[in-house]
């Protein structure tokens, strides 16, 4: 809203302002308006008296709806006075304006306003970086635990694994021990017979020479009487 209030004389010496919120746009919120900007035209030699005209509803007067504007934005005026001839006033006024325009830019985050949505967007940007982070930890945490999982799962496979192989090995051996023991037993209870055998058979040669004497005692005996018997006769 920017102008010079119709009706006054071009030729007083006072300026006629008219007020305008700078940068602000209605988005979603409660506006935060950054600076007064205060344009007016009138005489060189009393730039800076100022009578203002307001076309917003009064408030306690103009004097108290000034102080509420200026109140909203924070004292933070700039007088500017188009119809001056002099360049470096102009000019002066000019940086002072747009120095104030940075410095609201500047404090509202790169932006030229600050709403109730922009805080609620900030809100949100900070739940989600957040929500980011914390996924990022579960995430890490997820990695850590799976990973820990598998070793888990990899040392007990390797385990069952040996613990088959051992079981299979020591069944082999007990295996092959019971083999080797139950052929031992049998040349064991092969010798054993051998030795009865042996013991028998030599016994039973004993025997035999035992008869054999025997039987050349009694055929001695017998020649003997023989012999005998021929001589009486």
């Amino acid at each position: 809203m920017k102008g010079n209030s119709k009706g006054q004389d071009q030729n007083s010496e006072a300026l006629a302002p008219s007020a305008s919120w700078r940068g602000n746009h209605r988005r979603r919120g409660t506006l935060s308006p950054p600076f007064l900007e205060i344009h007016g035209t009138g005489s060189p030699q009393k730039p800076h008296e100022v009578h203002h005209h307001h076309r917003t509803p009064q408030r306690g007067g103009a004097r108290g709806a000034d102080r509420d504007m200026l109140n909203l934005c924070k004292n933070r005026v700039v007088l500017f006075n188009n119809k001056t001839s002099n360049k470096k006033r102009h000019l002066a006024q000019l940086k002072k304006l747009l120095d104030a325009v940075d410095s609201v830019i500047s404090s509202n985050d790169g932006y030229p306003f600050y709403s109730e949505s922009s805080r609620i967007q900030q809100a949100q940007n900070r739940e989600e970086i957040s929500v980011d982070e914390c996924s990022a930890e579960q995430m890490s945490k997820m990695k850590k635990e799976i990973h820990d999982e598998c070793l888990a799962r990899l040392g007990k496979m390797v385990e069952e694994n040996s613990n088959s192989t051992i079981t299979r090995l020591e069944k082999l051996l007990l295996e092959e021990q019971k083999a080797r023991l139950e052929s031992e037993n049998e040349v064991a209870e092969a010798l054993l017979r051998s030795e009865k055998e042996i013991q028998k058979l030599s016994e039973m040669l004993k025997k035999a020479k035992q008869e054999t004497e025997n039987a050349q005692k009694e055929m001695e005996k017998l020649k003997k009487r023989v012999k005998t018997l021929e001589k009486k006769n």
